[in-house]
């Protein structure tokens, strides 16, 4: 029944109502379309901001990078994100030099190898655990050749735990000469952090330098990744 006569606002409204009880599945459909056109959009960029933001985080962190000559952009990536493996590597002699100097903290990074499901495998020593705010959830940090601490995806994607072993993979496995593979102790496991650091395997450097020692001359095997901390955070590789 409709209205009266001289209502027509009421009337729109009343047809409109009646319109939506009828074509109900319609009018839902409509409605999810709309909301999801200007939600989705939302959430995205909320997403894209918490990444961004994660990123940035790390990058305002460690000002400063040194490297070997070539991309800074591979660089950065690689001293940030433990993503590329950098083509060369700068001499250790060359890091004891600027952490004589004093620049600020400095952080060895050396990242050259992978394990299974090529999870990096990162030298440094145990301040790069306290420059990042990292925190145990079980074990302890390594103190000895030999022993590595996992991040979290690490060890549910690999499913290990303390007390198991982790192999580097070689290099090539068609060449004979390539790095002799070797097999680190799992002491501890990180919490969760939801950032580069959940996806590696983190050992001394001295571990990676057992694996250049393998094929290259010992005067070689002091090579490592460098960095330095300027002002109020720097890393070095």
């Amino acid at each position: 029944m409709f209205p009266k006569a001289g209502c027509d606002m009421d009337s729109i409204i009343y047809l409109a109502f009646r319109y939506v009880l009828y074509h109900r599945f319609k009018t839902t459909i409509l409605i999810f379309c709309v909301s999801l056109s200007i939600f989705l959009p939302l959430a995205g960029k909320s997403v894209l901001d918490d990444v961004e933001g994660e990123m940035r985080a790390r990058a305002v962190d460690t000002p400063f990078v040194i490297g070997a000559k070539g991309s800074q952009f591979d660089l950065a990536l690689h001293a940030l994100y433990l993503d590329i493996k950098p083509p060369e590597t700068i001499s250790y002699s060359a890091f004891r030099f600027v952490r004589k100097a004093k620049p600020g903290f400095i952080l060895p990074i050396y990242r050259a190898h992978v394990v299974r499901e090529n999870k990096p495998v990162v030298g440094t020593d145990l301040s790069y655990f306290d420059f990042r705010g990292l925190e145990l959830a079980e074990g302890k940090l390594f103190s000895r050749i030999g022993h590595c601490v996992i991040g979290s995806r690490v060890a549910q994607e690999l499913d290990v735990s303390v007390g198991d072993q982790l192999i580097s993979k070689p290099e090539n496995d068609m060449n004979l000469a390539g790095a002799t593979p070797v097999k680190m102790d799992i002491v501890g496991i990180l919490e969760y952090t939801g950032s580069s650091d959940d996806d590696a395997v983190f050992t001394g450097p001295s571990v990676l330098a057992t694996i250049r020692m393998t094929t290259r001359a010992a005067a070689s095997t002091a090579t490592a990744l460098s960095g330095c901390r300027c002002g109020r955070t720097s890393t070095a590789y």
